[in-house]
Formats: structure tokens, C-alpha cells, sequence
């Protein structure tokens, strides 16, 4: 009797499993048709799909910084976009060193063009000195102005160091380089010159300096400060 119930329920089992089979080749033969013929819906489930199958590709766009500065790149998912990153910074490197050149080229061409200007322009001659022949000494110095009266002068206001009077056509001067009593001729910068008696001293007045006596404290102020030449004559006359 048991063993009656055990084989029913064998075939039964085999009836099952044959249904089984026959669901699952229609399901592939469904899926495989759904890949080769557009229209018909895929039965399989997603599960079914093989691990290996290729992917649709992905498009990246990001913002990359670099030594050569920041780049917007756009690509595919599979291409590294520090190489791209590397690629355009060295592109962008070589663009500006063919600007440079190019600029370096143009500058070289005006220099040349300026040079040629110069050679052909006549060199004039150095406008002839004023200054005296017979001189015993010429000193290059430093030349200020200073006026009579106390706000230049201080306690000795009208008198130089000699006792004679503050007066345009004398100078200040050290009496260890210029000698007190000299007569000078003072030539400026403008080529513009004046003769001069060494009558004064002053605190200020040390080595290569000489301060020339005008008339007022504003025209002082105007001389302010200028290199000059003195040539020592010899002693006044």
C-alpha cells in the first residue's frame, strides 16, 4: 500500500518538473527574441543578464586643477581625466610660449629699427665749456644756496667768515680743499657758469660742497641742490 502512494507521487513529481523545463525554454527563447527582433518585451528577469555584458558608456564633465591651472574636461568614464588634465595644461604651455616667442621676435625687430634711427643720426658736438683756461684745479661738487640774514646765516646774518659782507659772487666753502681768498669759476649742469670769491665757511660745509651766496632766501630755495664743477684760479687778485 505504501509503496503504491510512493510511486504516484513519483510521477507526479516528474509531471512538475518536465512543466518546469518546458517555462523555462520559452522564457529563453523569449528573451533571445526580444534581443534580435525590436517590439517583443524581454520575459527574462534582470538577474539573467551576464556579469560581462558591456555597459553604455557615461559622459564625465569636472572641473580639475593643475600647476598649469584649471581645466573644465568632458569624457567618457573610461578615459582618466588627469591624463586629459596633463594633455591640455601642456597644450595651453606651448600656446604661450609660441605668444612669447613671437612677442620676443617683435621686440628684437623695433630694437633693430631703433639702433638703425640712432646710427643715422648725426652725432652733434659737446657744446664748448665757459670755463677759463688758466685754472689751477677742477673739482666736482656738490652746490647749495644760502642768502644774508639769520634765517640762513644764523648769528653772523650779513657777514661772511672773513668779515666782508653776504653778496652774490661768493661761495662758502671747506678751507681745507678750496682756500679762503680764491677766485672760481662754478659751472652747473646746464653748461651755464658765474665767477666767485671763497669769503665763507659754514658748519655744513665739509669736503667736495660749496654753498653760493644769492640775494634772497626765496631764490636759495629755487637753486636747492645741483652738482657742479669749481675751477680754482688762484688766489683774488
Amino acid at each position: 500500500m505504501n509503496h503504491k502512494v510512493h510511486h504516484k507521487h513519483s510521477k507526479s513529481l516528474k509531471r512538475r518538473l518536465k512543466r518546469m523545463a518546458a517555462a523555462a525554454a520559452v522564457a529563453g527563447a523569449a528573451f533571445v527574441s526580444s534581443a534580435f527582433m525590436p517590439g517583443l518585451p524581454a520575459t527574462a528577469h534582470a538577474s539573467a543578464l551576464p556579469d560581462n555584458v558591456i555597459q553604455p558608456e557615461t559622459t564625465v564633465q569636472q572641473m580639475v586643477k593643475t600647476s598649469k591651472g584649471t581645466f573644465n574636461l568632458q569624457t567618457d568614464s573610461r578615459t582618466p581625466l588627469k591624463k586629459l588634465a596633463r594633455a591640455q595644461a601642456k597644450a595651453a604651455a606651448q600656446q604661450a610660449q609660441q605668444v612669447n616667442n613671437q612677442a620676443m621676435a617683435d621686440k628684437r625687430a623695433a630694437n633693430k629699427q631703433i639702433t638703425k634711427k640712432v646710427q643715422a643720426t648725426p652725432v652733434t658736438a659737446k657744446a664748448a665749456t665757459n670755463a677759463p683756461d688758466n685754472f689751477q684745479k677742477v673739482l666736482d661738487v656738490r652746490a647749495t644756496a644760502y642768502a644774508p640774514g639769520p634765517h640762513d646765516n644764523g648769528p653772523w646774518g650779513d657777514k661772511t667768515h672773513i668779515g666782508t659782507t653776504v653778496r652774490p659772487g661768493i661761495i662758502a666753502v671747506d678751507p681745507n680743499i678750496i682756500p679762503l681768498g680764491s677766485r672760481v669759476y662754478v659751472e652747473y649742469p646746464d653748461g651755464t657758469g658765474q665767477y666767485a670769491v671763497a669769503e665763507d665757511t659754514g658748519g655744513a660745509i665739509k669736503g667736495n660742497r660749496i654753498d653760493v651766496a644769492l640775494s634772497s632766501v626765496g631764490q636759495a630755495y629755487d637753486f636747492g641742490i645741483k652738482n657742479a664743477k669749481v675751477y680754482v684760479l688762484g688766489p683774488k687778485a
